[in-house]
């Protein structure tokens, strides 16, 4: 089997194009209100832990992502559905998780977990 003979399966994701848009609404609104949110109040920091920051909700925004994922992982039709989606929430959720709950230590050490995390997804 050739190299594009084996890319060409993955096209057939049986994911619903009214899932793939309401989670892109969900998306783009949360990105606007984080936009409008560091227009209105510019000394406003995303990794910062003492004043009040938007780690947090960047954090359950992540987490709620992940779960749609899995939601999707638990109603796919086929097992490379089951196991692509799986796979993408389940790290979605966990790096959710240590983004919210680490803050009370210092948020800078979470550098390097947000930047895995971008690369990987």
């Amino acid at each position: 089997m050739s190299l594009h003979e084996k890319l060409s399966k993955l096209e057939g994701l049986s994911t619903h194009w009214q899932q793939l848009r309401r989670r892109g609404l969900l998306l783009m609104s949360t990105g606007a209100i984080l936009a409008f949110a560091s227009v209105a109040d510019p000394k406003l920091t995303v990794m910062h832990g003492d004043d009040f920051s938007l780690l947090p909700l960047c954090g359950i925004v992540i987490m709620t992502i992940g779960l749609l994922e899995c939601f999707d992982a638990y109603i796919a039709k086929e097992s490379k559905d089951f196991l692509f989606n799986l796979q993408t929430g389940l790290l979605d959720v966990v790096v959710a998780f240590l983004i919210i709950f680490s803050l009370g230590d210092n948020p800078s050490k979470l550098s390097s977990l947000i930047a895995a995390f971008l690369i990987t997804n």
